[in-house]
């Protein structure tokens, strides 16, 4: 039988990061009526859950990728039986891990109560959902690996899909249900949320490996995968701890004003690294379905195509991003937070460094070699304490987040002299191009910075935000047309019609 048709890379991206702002839409849209409905106290136990979530989610962050490589490279051999194994693989060891979150939040949700000590009116409301969250973990466990079944088959369309569906169950879950119920009304429309997730993923594969008779990968198969997931797993713990230590270090020698500032521009910056990291998905099975194909000559030529791609993209994102933050967080917020703007620009511009290896590492993903990955994430957590810390104490917040962009612009040029050695690929074309993309990029930020800035000046509060942003995504486009030659979808058609 053959092959899953092979889908275009920039659907692909455009489907993923639509799935990315999904997720984070629901949350901004989530947040006032949770306030509304339990009360800044309430929304606080709610973060707590939340942030178990988070910590359960780690268990998908090693063996997640390894999925979805090797989906990716049995799609690329058009091995259908392969990817069926995948499935059930996967199904049957997320299942096992959720069931052991569900029990353990079971047994654990009293004592979680008393070791926060809740306020008394909260505390049958918070155990009830912690109880809650072990169905929501669960679920979100199984909605994740299927999902990295489909981003293996390069379907990403319904990883947006589902995302949506899901973003929907949860806005209108929380608003019927935590009016009455509270915190457990929330929990309830969080599980309903996951089980539509993974109810659409796996209708997406359900004619490329649920039709299929069930069975598992080989031991060896299951012995490559688990090597190639634990440096994954370092990875992940590397970027986490790299991502939240900014805070930890402010908040140990600073003010709480001073986190609060660092915390509003470090949200610009995640918000960009996790669209980003969406965007970078669509290229890890792209390559890996090179791969699985065959032919090394091929592989390393599809690299350079889109390491070159993601490399002057990012230059123009992170230059128009830091220089958008200011206007943005003026726009959104207000007068007063020019320190916020500050540490969130240069915190960009550390996240966009730090992105720029996206490309290296989806190359090693594809070639089932990530111990490089691994050795980069640790790298950057040493140079991150070795550099914040004594910074923190001289500068205060600002050297803290300058110590992390050292960090990172050490960490990657570390790892690109390494990658250098397995596969030597220029993100540019000579002198010409380097020097048009910088000047391309500049003239962008520019051009982003002056019409928000205007844009705040002219226009009451809020309703200059629109205008801003829309400048920011006209200068990126701008951008991205002249130094990439990319355009909007609906003009390549006339452009074929002319041809």
């Amino acid at each position: 039988m053959n092959a899953p048709a092979p889908r275009r890379l920039e659907t692909n991206v455009l489907a993923s990061v639509v799935n990315a702002v999904a997720v984070i839409g629901s949350s901004l849209v989530a947040v006032p009526l949770i306030l509304d409905s339990v009360g800044t106290a309430g929304f606080g136990v709610w973060s707590l859950g939340l942030a178990i979530v988070l910590y359960a989610s780690l268990a998908d962050a090693g063996l997640g990728p390894a999925i979805q490589r090797f989906t990716a490279v049995a799609k690329g051999a058009a091995d259908r039986d392969g990817i069926a194994q995948q499935l059930w693989t996967m199904l049957l060891a997320y299942a096992a891990v959720g069931a052991l979150a569900l029990l353990a939040l079971q047994l654990l949700a009293g004592p979680l109560v008393d070791l926060f000590d809740l306020p008394l009116r909260l505390r049958s409301d918070a155990q009830e959902m912690f109880r809650l969250l072990g169905f929501a973990v669960a679920a979100g466990l199984l909605a994740a690996g299927t999902g990295h079944i489909v981003a293996g088959v390069e379907r990403f369309e319904w990883l947006a899909i589902s995302s949506a569906a899901g973003a929907v169950a949860f806005v209108t879950g929380v608003a019927l249900l935590a009016g009455e119920q509270g915190l457990s009304g929330v929990a309830t429309a969080l599980i309903a949320q996951q089980v539509l997730v993974l109810a659409v993923r796996l209708w997406a594969i359900r004619g490329v490996a649920l039709g299929r008779r069930p069975a598992l990968v080989a031991r060896a198969e299951l012995g490559r995968m688990v090597r190639f997931s634990l440096p994954v797993q370092v990875s992940a713990l590397a970027d986490l701890v790299n991502t939240q230590s900014d805070k930890i270090v402010v908040g140990l020698i600073a003010a709480t004003a001073t986190v609060g500032q660092l915390g509003i521009g470090a949200q610009f910056a995640d918000g960009g690294r996790l669209v980003a990291a969406a965007a970078l998905g669509p290229v890890v099975s792209a390559l890996a379905v090179t791969a699985g194909a065959g032919g090394a000559a091929a592989l390393r030529a599809r690299f350079a195509e889109l390491h070159r791609v993601w490399i002057l993209g990012l230059l123009g994102a992170g230059v128009v991003g830091a220089a958008s933050l200011r206007p943005l967080i003026e726009a959104w917020l207000g007068r007063g937070h020019r320190e916020a703007a500050l540490l969130g620009s240069v915190l960009v511009l550390a996240a966009v460094i730090g992105l720029s290896t996206g490309s290296g590492i989806a190359y090693l993903r594809a070639l089932g070699r990530p111990g490089l990955e691994a050795r980069y994430g640790l790298l950057v957590v040493g140079a991150n304490v070795a550099l914040t810390i004594p910074l923190a104490f001289a500068a205060g917040a600002r050297g803290v987040v300058f110590g992390t962009l050292g960090a990172y612009a050490l960490g990657a040029s570390w790892f690109f002299s390494r990658l250098a050695r397995l596969v030597p690929a220029s993100p540019v074309r000579g002198a010409r191009d380097a020097t048009t993309a910088s000047a391309a990029a500049l003239a962008a930020g520019a051009a982003a910075y002056l019409v928000g800035s205007l844009a705040v000046e002219l226009l009451p509060g809020r309703a200059a935000l629109p205008v801003v942003a829309l400048a920011a995504l006209g200068a990126l486009a701008a951008y991205a047309a002249l130094v990439l030659g990319l355009r909007l979808p609906a003009a390549r058609p006339a452009r074929r019609a002319r041809g």
